[in-house]
């Protein structure tokens, strides 16, 4: 995480006053700075890390976030552990075929799932954390906030290959300027846009998300071309439909080469190489 004010860099010497100073005080929330321009935190997941960023958002300051890992430990042999947690979630019971089949996909290992009277589910599942990343996001979305997901740490264990993410590629802005609904319209039938029309972007930034797997580059800031003869009483109305990022869907959905930008005004992706280069 790196940390900005007034687009301007903090002090070499206040960047750990500032985090301390905004770390909540419990015992599942830390921090540490091994780089100087640069502060580590770690939490119990991306909603708590969500807080702690958007706490920092909403005084002013600027950050671009990393993709989040897991924390690691290794045995007497040197083997790579994992930890491995067992999580309790009530979700309405006529989304139960999704969520399971949502966990299945991340090796999740369902123990046990119990109907009530209520219409509601009980599911019972062990995971690696790593795994489980995104999807309390996901069950708040679905469930329009009335899943409840409870978790405890079972043990670590060796780590495992990763699972193939459930994610498709992203859709990246090849220009600067403002988007319009004219550039817009044509990308929307090719993935879910991220921004609207009259929306500042750059080059390199991620838009949208692509409806196949692989990342594609498009030009979302192209004028209308003026025809002379215009059709009396006839004006065509393009309807551009985007999400809302919010920094817990960004914090699950950029992977190891993307980061987040964030600054008060608004949330965005990019690649990291795209930003690396800009700083060379």
């Amino acid at each position: 995480m790196k940390i900005w004010k007034s687009s301007k860099k903090l002090a070499k010497s206040t960047l750990p006053v500032v985090m301390l100073k905004n770390i909540p005080k419990h015992k599942s929330f830390n921090g540490e700075s091994e780089k100087k321009d640069s502060y580590e935190v770690k939490g119990r997941g991306e909603l708590q890390l969500g807080i702690l960023i958007e706490k920092l958002r909403r005084e002013g300051y600027e950050m671009t976030i990393s993709s989040p890992n897991v924390i690691y430990t290794k045995d007497e042999k040197g083997n790579l552990l994992e930890p491995i947690e067992e999580y309790h979630i009530t979700i309405p019971t006529s989304m139960t075929s999704n969520v399971i089949e949502k966990l299945n996909t991340r090796k999740a290992e369902i123990v046990d799932i119990i109907n009530d009277d209520d219409d509601n589910t009980f599911i019972k599942c062990i995971c690696p954390s790593r795994n489980f990343f995104g999807m309390r996001s996901y069950l708040r979305d679905i469930s329009k906030g009335t899943s409840i997901i409870n978790s405890e740490l079972k043990e670590y264990k060796k780590k495992q290959p990763s699972y193939k993410r459930d994610r498709n590629g992203v859709i990246i802005s090849s220009s600067s300027g403002t988007t319009t609904a004219f550039s817009l319209d044509p990308i929307q039938q090719k993935g879910n846009l991220f921004v609207n029309e009259n929306y500042p972007t750059y080059e390199g930034m991620i838009i949208g998300e692509h409806f196949l797997s692989n990342d594609i580059e498009m030009n979302a800031i192209k004028v209308k071309p003026v025809q002379h003869l215009r059709n009396k009483g006839h004006e065509d109305t393009i309807r551009i439909n985007h999400k809302n990022i919010t920094i817990e869907y960004a914090l699950s959905f950029i992977q190891d080469d993307e980061e987040i930008e964030v600054t008060p005004k608004r949330i965005v992706m990019h690649p990291k190489k795209m930003m690396n280069s800009l700083c060379d």
